[in-house]
Order: structure tokens, then sequence, then C-alpha cells
């Protein structure tokens, strides 16, 4: 739960998650998967001789055009998402013709509205033992991966899930504000409002301030907090 996997390689598939196994049944609630690459076979997850449960969870520039982001093989095998961001949609996943698919009407295919998406410089993510002079990762930026106010993850994860308090994001927010909680590793609330309302300066932080600017006025103050508050009783 409120969990991250970012830009996780495999040559073999599943950079980020691998379930195998018949008594392997996990459930995936609250987490992140963006930029992982599987070798192009289930970049993200992987699942064989196994079944999974996604929830809450968003799943995001992992599988380039025919690559899968979530995939099963080898029976038995079965995928269960709902109440979760799968970029492509059923095109992001691949299931052999012997697997089973529970495909829930919550499944958001739009843009999650992520802060700011990482990047790889354009030269990999990973330092490669082949150019010992140059460090491929040393221009990575990992980007910003919370909510923005647009975000159509805000408030569309599974309703029946209601975490005590003491469950957290990364952030360490709870993971249930406004009555139901995000999808995604964090949720989207007052973590920035207090170090950001004070004047259009303090809007030009690009990880923070400007995703709480909902009017666009270029100052964070409490018609903006009003205005959060409105959208997420609605």
């Amino acid at each position: 739960r409120s969990c991250l996997f970012l830009a996780n390689m495999s040559n073999r598939a599943g950079a980020a998650l691998v379930s195998s196994g018949a008594d392997s049944r996990p459930l995936v609630r609250g987490c992140t998967f963006i930029a992982n690459d599987g070798g192009g076979i289930g970049n993200a997850v992987y699942v064989q001789v196994s079944g999974i449960a996604i929830r809450d969870s968003i799943f995001w520039r992992n599988a380039a055009p025919g690559e899968s982001s979530i995939e099963a093989r080898f029976p038995p095998c079965h995928l269960d998402i709902d109440y979760s961001v799968v970029e492509g949609g059923l095109a992001g996943l691949y299931l052999h013709e012997s697997c089973t698919l529970d495909w829930g009407d919550h499944v958001i295919t739009a843009d999650p509205g992520l802060t700011r998406l990482p990047s790889d410089g354009g030269d990999g993510w990973h330092d490669l033992p082949r150019t010992p002079d140059v460090d491929e990762g040393g221009n990575n930026d990992y980007g910003n991966l919370r909510l923005k106010s647009t975000s159509p993850a805000i408030n569309a994860g599974d309703p029946t899930h209601a975490p005590p308090l003491e469950v957290t994001d990364l952030d360490g927010l709870p993971r249930l504000l406004f009555g139901r909680v995000d999808i995604g590793a964090y949720e989207f609330g007052p973590r920035g409002w207090s170090a950001c309302i004070g004047g259009p300066e303090a809007v030009h932080d690009p990880d923070t301030c400007h995703v709480l600017d909902v009017d666009g006025d270029a100052d964070v103050d409490l018609a903006d907090l009003a205005a959060v508050e409105a959208m997420l009783r609605n």
C-alpha cells in the first residue's frame, strides 16, 4: 500500500512486480507504477500461474506501442483491475487466452494529472558499464508524482476502502481525505497550503505551489482552498 515503482528495469518481464505461483494472490493498492521497463513483456507487472488484484493505482508511461504494462500468462492466471488509472486501457494489457480478466467499470484511461512527469534525459535511466566515462543516470529527473488539483484520480479510488487515519500516503498524509481515497501513491491534500499562501512569489516552485493555484491567478490564497474544497465535496 502507498508504494512507488519508478524507472525499474528487467530483461525478462515485470520490472516492478512479478507474481508467480498458485499460492501468490497479492492485492496492490494505492501505488504508482511509472517508467518501468520489463523488456516489453509486462513492463510493470507480470503474472504467471497466479492472480493479482489492483485497486487505487496508477500505471503510466510503462509501455511503448505494442508492449504491455501488465501481463498475465500460464494458467491458472487472473487479473482483477478496478478503480485505477491504466494508460491505454485494455490495450495496455496482455492476457493469454487461458487467463481470465475482471476489468471494472471504474478504470480511468485519461491522463492522471501528475505534477511533473519523470525524464531520463534521453539517454536511459541507468549507468551503462560499456560507457565507464559517462554516467547516463546523472541527468535523471524523477519528477513529482503528486496529483494536480485537476487530476481525475482525486476522490476516484475504491469507495469501499476506508483505511484508518494511521494509514498514510508517501508524504505521511492520511489515505482518507475528503471522504474517499485518491488513486496513486499520494493523496491530494493540504501538505502545501501553509507554505504556498503568501502572494505571487510563492507560486514559483514547480513542484508544489503552482498545482494549488486552482484559479490560475498566480497567487495561492483562500479562494484556491475554497475552490478545492468545493470540488471535492461534489
